[in-house]
């Protein structure tokens, strides 16, 4: 083999390696636009009671937790979270916000009813009133109302939209500057070669590399447990971060699979001007 040939291998093999490199920024690009541009993607997690039924039983715990080291009855704290008033509140506060709408919580109803239910324990009972520290009262509600709307604006939920829009704008103009590139590498490999069939090769090994790249990704989140770094707590959050998660990744599982079909196409071509050569 002659030194310009070597010469030559080597540069189409480094365009090959940077055509492989563009296909994952172009797949990376996309999963992102695919991601955060369908709106029911989160919508559709979020209307789902295995997220909400779990986050009233965590505001529970807290405020239960709460109200024990206020030295106030644990009970007045049962039936207000998981209600049907203050799930709709919450329904309707956290798809505004996902929406990117800038609604406010409405808390008037947590501060009422945990109010009620204390009055009507202490009836029960036949505690006095006279017994009651307004002040203390009053500064344990607030406190109360705080651990629902911070539980309510966790993470992803209050920043989704502006998270949206911060990385759609990127991620069109790394979709567009990677398919400029493969143009590019292209071009490049016909001025080289001169010869469709050496460009369909080379391009064949630069799908094949991105094959096991989108494929190594995918199992290093499915089988391996990789994450994306997202520390979620408590466990409502974490399954809306799996969920996003899974289908972040599961979009490079189907893209291996569309870049293999892909090679197989460009193979096929291969075959089919190799043999309209030898007739």
């Amino acid at each position: 083999m002659t030194r310009t040939r070597i010469y030559r291998r080597t540069i189409l093999t480094i365009i090959a390696g940077v055509m492989t490199i563009s296909l994952f920024v172009l797949t990376l690009s996309a999963a992102v636009l695919i991601q955060f541009g369908i709106e029911n993607i989160a919508l559709g997690k979020v209307t789902d009671e295995d997220y909400y039924l779990p986050q009233s039983e965590t505001i529970t715990e807290r405020v239960r937790d709460l109200t024990g080291r206020c030295q106030l009855p644990e009970e007045i704290v049962t039936g207000v979270f998981d209600s049907e008033e203050i799930l709709a509140f919450t329904k309707a506060y956290t798809m505004d916000r996902l929406r990117g709408f800038d609604s406010s919580l409405q808390t008037d109803a947590v501060f009422e009813r945990l109010r009620a239910n204390l009055y009507n324990y202490m009836e029960e009972h036949e505690i006095s009133m006279a017994s009651l520290d307004m002040d203390a009262l009053n500064s344990y509600l607030n406190q109360a109302v705080s651990l629902y709307t911070q539980a309510v604006n966790s993470g992803l939920v209050l920043h989704y939209h502006d998270i949206r829009l911060s990385v759609l704008r990127p991620s069109i103009a790394g979709a567009a500057a990677a398919l400029l590139l493969i143009v590019c590498c292209l071009f490049f490999m016909y001025r080289i070669t001169g010869m469709r069939r050496k460009v369909l090769s080379y391009t064949i090994r630069a799908l094949l590399a991105e094959v096991l790249l989108c494929t190594a990704y995918a199992l290093w989140h499915f089988i391996g447990g990789g994450s994306l770094g997202n520390g979620y707590s408590p466990g409502y959050m974490a399954a809306l971060y799996g969920h996003f998660e899974d289908f972040f990744f599961l979009q490079f599982a189907a893209a291996a699979c569309l870049w293999l079909l892909a090679a197989a196409g460009c193979a096929i071509a291969m075959e089919f001007i190799r043999h309209r050569r030898k007739k």
